[in-house]
């Protein structure tokens, strides 16, 4: 069956790595730790859902490459709707 494959097994095991925020750099992860502990990350990446904005891209790599600790909340952008109240 198709639950068996061996592609279905990788992708579920890289879905598991990006919700320990473990992993390689993908566009649906909401936490990355580095090899921090999740309660000692300090930053809150808000990014668009859809990643076109430029300036999210720009941040996301200085995050990456500097390995800093983040969680990832992904709103909307005025051009995509309105902004949460939050």
């Amino acid at each position: 069956t198709l639950e068996k494959s061996p592609t279905t097994q990788r992708i579920k095991a890289e879905a598991e790595e990006r919700a320990a925020g473990r992993g390689p750099a993908h566009q649906d992860n909401r936490l990355r730790l580095f090899g921090a502990r999740e309660e000692d990350v300090r930053v809150t990446f808000y990014r668009d859902h859809a990643g076109w904005c430029p300036y999210c891209q720009k941040l996301w790599i200085m995050l990456e490459e500097k390995q800093i600790p983040y969680r990832v909340e992904k709103i909307n952008m005025r051009s995509y709707g309105d902004k949460p109240k939050e």
